[in-house]
């Protein structure tokens, strides 16, 4: 039986501290992702050795008060910092804008670990900082599809020139791979110890052909095999590939290395759409939505052929999160309410109206512990961020923009 919970829990008396931990109940009961910056230090997911500590840390901008961050009719002149938290704490912050070589921007920032990572344009560069702070610069002005940390020394970005096609893969900024045509189409991520993005050649332009699509393996391209399929999405997991397409009868099939088959649909229900694949330690996952025998529009998430979750039809869930045997998810009102929503365990929240989800590293399932960022739709009302249904507001003019994630060692 699905649960329903409404948590409307951001009263004003609650804005006068920096940082505010409601330990009310959320109310009435009435019923591209894993995250892709840091390899997974825990184990099995849902799990948390017994000798490590999961800390989370929260990076966010702040404006001066009054200013209107939403229209930012001052971009990038405007006085405004950015900042990381630990335990509601700020523990860093530096200054944002074309003085220092910050974007406010939250797809140029990423925070991993208990640190934040930059990217930034020049007229002719593009120029890496940790925590405000040059770490390297490249000759070229590149957006970043893709950033991975490794052991703490070696960063991978998957780049594509703010000005024409192609993408470029690197290593600390020196080039490995690079290609003049053809989109990234799954975003960087690690495979083991080894990174891993995929890219599509548009049609006509791969000997006359349609699309043709590649998997990149530590800078090794290799062809995806497409003959008499629509490729939807494929990713590399445990060394196996795994492509999602749509068969000669638009039927929707997943094949992981050389077993192939259809995602299992409920009786009498058709599929709606495909969204693409993701994966947590142990499983592929597919997320999709269908339209039930009675007319119903529902999301779903597979795992592996076989279903694992279908949501319920007044909730349109944009992201999915699976821990394990645990999942959570994100979305909204399908009734034209302007309310976010998210899922944990078979339990749906429903959040106050005037906040949304940000895009990026929103939201994160790691070591059963679930977080999330709530972005104010409008200036003047405080960013907020939920740790296992807990909400903890920030009394500031701006936004958070990602969360970061670092296991230690527990105090002996």
């Amino acid at each position: 039986m699905r649960k329903l919970k409404t948590a409307y829990p951001f009263p004003a008396v609650l804005l006068a501290a920096t940082l505010v931990s409601c330990s009310m109940d959320w109310g009435a009961r009435t019923s591209r992702p894993m995250l892709p910056d840091v390899p997974d230090q825990a184990g099995q997911p849902g799990t948390l050795p017994s000798s490590m500590v999961l800390e989370y840390y929260v990076a966010g901008v702040e404006y001066p008060p009054g200013y209107d961050w939403v229209r930012d009719p001052q971009y990038g002149t405007v006085d405004c910092t950015m900042f990381l938290m630990k335990d509601g704490e700020r523990i860093l912050e530096f200054g944002v804008g074309y003085g220092y070589g910050v974007s406010p921007d939250a797809d140029m920032s990423r925070c991993i670990g208990g640190h934040i990572y930059t990217d930034y344009s020049t007229s002719g560069e593009t120029v890496i900082r940790k925590d405000g702070q040059e770490l390297f610069r490249y000759p070229g002005r590149e957006m970043l599809e893709g950033f991975i940390l490794q052991d703490s020394t070696v960063i991978y970005t998957l780049g594509v020139p703010r000005e024409g096609d192609g993408w470029a893969f690197r290593k600390n900024g020196s080039m490995v791979c690079s290609s003049d045509a053809g989109l990234p189409v799954t975003g960087l991520y690690m495979d083991g110890d080894v990174p891993v993005f995929g890219y599509k050649v548009p049609e006509n332009d791969f000997h006359g052909r349609s699309e043709a699509f590649f998997i990149v393996r530590d800078g090794v391209p290799r062809e995806v095999p497409s003959e008499g399929k629509e490729i939807v999405d494929f990713l590399q997991h445990g060394g196996v590939l795994h492509v999602l397409y749509l068969d000669q009868d638009g039927k929707a099939c997943l094949s992981s290395g050389d077993v192939a088959g259809e995602l299992a649909l409920p009786e009498g229900a058709l599929l709606h759409s495909l969204d693409g694949l993701q994966t947590d330690s142990l499983a592929v996952y597919t997320f999709g939505e269908i339209e039930t025998a009675d007319g119903e529009i529902r999301n779903v998430l597979w795992k592996g052929m076989e279903i694992r979750e279908i949501f319920d039809a007044e909730v349109s869930v944009t992201a999915c999160y699976p821990d394990g045997d645990r999942l959570g998810a994100t979305g909204h009102r399908r009734d034209g309410w302007a309310s976010p929503v998210y899922f944990l365990d078979g339990e749906y929240t429903f959040l106050e109206p005037g906040y949304g989800f940000v895009s990026g590293s929103f939201a994160d399932f790691s070591g059963g512990h679930f977080c999330l960022l709530l972005l104010p739709e409008e200036s003047g009302r405080p960013p907020v961020y939920v740790v296992d249904g807990k909400t903890f507001v920030v009394d500031i003019n701006g936004y958070l923009f990602s969360i970061g994630r670092l296991w230690t060692e527990s105090p002996s």
